[in-house]
């Protein structure tokens, strides 16, 4: 028996969802992050919602936190620079 997606119930869960998402974490990442089955899909469709979070997180107080100035430089600044949908949304 195939597992199905944890989101949307109905595809085959060909892929894990990081359920708190990778990307709030600098490089090196832990290893022991929890993961949940789900649909390529369904875990692709959260990814704006997660750079838009992470951008709001950093954008606050914890921008200014050691570890929030070095997520920022890794993997943030690279992707607020690029992705405009991203900067009005924050705008």
């Amino acid at each position: 028996m195939s597992t199905k997606c944890i989101y949307c119930g109905n595809k085959v869960a060909n892929t894990k969802d990081h359920v708190t998402p990778k990307s709030l974490f600098s490089q090196p990442r832990p290893t022991n992050l929890i993961t949940v089955p789900c649909c390529f899909d369904c875990n692709k469709n959260f990814k704006k919602d997660e750079d838009l979070f992470r951008a709001w997180v950093l954008f606050g107080y914890s921008g200014i936190a050691p570890e929030g100035k070095k997520l920022w430089e890794q993997t943030l600044k690279r992707g607020y620079e690029k992705d405009v949908g991203l900067k009005k949304l924050i705008a």
